[in-house]
């Protein structure tokens, strides 16, 4: 055989690969082909956890708009329930320093005394005719009608009647309502509690403290005095004169209420005096000191012990 020069550029190089070397070779490959497929793998499930996360995203995005629109919907229909139960109320308020006369929708009157507030339903007399006192005092000459009965609330207390007039008084800070017939019947009634009716010249005294009543007789004209402007306190306690006072002439009146909560007294006056003049009547049968700073009265005294 030929022998091939080692110098020769055209040498044809011996095989030299072994068995071995084969094998290593192949295992290679084989880890490059799986690490290609493990990488595609991967990536595939990159994308599928992605596009997962997309669609969750907008299934909970069209979930929370399908919730707020079903909360939103439920919200309005509660509301339009409510606006179409809840009456509308005609609220009418009286200034202190004057007296009104009001026409209610059945053409029954009221006089509201100074400082006096008092509502009723926009349906009035369509169905029931409800007048409700929240403040103050009140006379009312009552349209008849047989089928609808007259009512006013005032607190706890229910007033009923047909064709009548009456006053009712009713002061927070008296703890106290009064219910007086002039003219006619009317029934009285403590929330589901029978207190009895009232004919012409009687009054019925309601503590809402200690949800216990007394009835009497007393000149009704006088206790609706104020209508023609003027005032008559009979038996009447200092916070009770002090109310009737401050009303009058839309004043406030400072004072110790616990040193004077035992005085009771009769007292008279109008609108048309002057206020020193009527705080020096109060001064005589009360035995009180009055300093007038524009529209304070400071009041001071010995008051009443018992």
């Amino acid at each position: 055989m030929e022998q091939q020069d080692q110098n020769d550029p055209y040498r044809i190089p011996p095989n030299t690969d072994t068995p071995s070397s084969n094998q290593a070779k192949a295992q290679m490959r084989q880890e490059i082909l799986d690490r290609i497929h493990q990488s595609r793998l991967n990536n595939e499930l990159a994308v599928d956890m992605a596009r997962k996360k997309r669609v969750a995203r907008i299934g909970w995005s069209i979930g929370s708009i399908a919730a707020a629109v079903a909360l939103y919907l439920l919200a309005s229909h509660f509301l339009f329930q409510q606006k179409a139960v809840a009456p509308e109320w005609v609220v009418i308020s009286n200034p202190k320093g004057s007296v009104r006369k009001v026409m209610l929708p059945d053409s029954s009157w009221v006089w509201m005394n100074a400082g006096a507030q008092m509502q009723y339903a926009a349906s009035f007399g369509n169905k029931e005719r409800l007048l409700e006192l929240n403040e103050g005092e009140i006379f009312v000459e009552v349209q008849p009608d047989a089928e609808q009965p007259f009512r006013v609330k005032s607190g706890e207390l229910n007033v009923q009647v047909l064709g009548t007039s009456f006053v009712v008084k009713s002061y927070p800070q008296l703890n106290n309502i009064a219910v007086a017939v002039k003219t006619g019947k009317v029934a009285v009634k403590q929330q589901l509690n029978e207190l009895g009716a009232l004919m012409p010249g009687q009054v019925l005294q309601y503590d809402a403290m200690k949800k216990t009543f007394s009835r009497d007789t007393q000149e009704v004209d006088e206790m609706a005095s104020w209508t023609q402007g003027k005032i008559v306190l009979k038996q009447a306690g200092f916070d009770e004169i002090a109310i009737a006072i401050e009303n009058t002439f839309n004043v406030t009146l400072q004072y110790n209420h616990n040193n004077f909560k035992h005085c009771t007294n009769n007292i008279r006056f109008n609108r048309q005096q002057p206020l020193p003049e009527v705080l020096d009547i109060l001064r005589d049968i009360q035995h009180i000191s009055y300093t007038i700073k524009g529209d304070i009265v400071l009041i001071t005294g010995p008051g009443c012990n018992q």
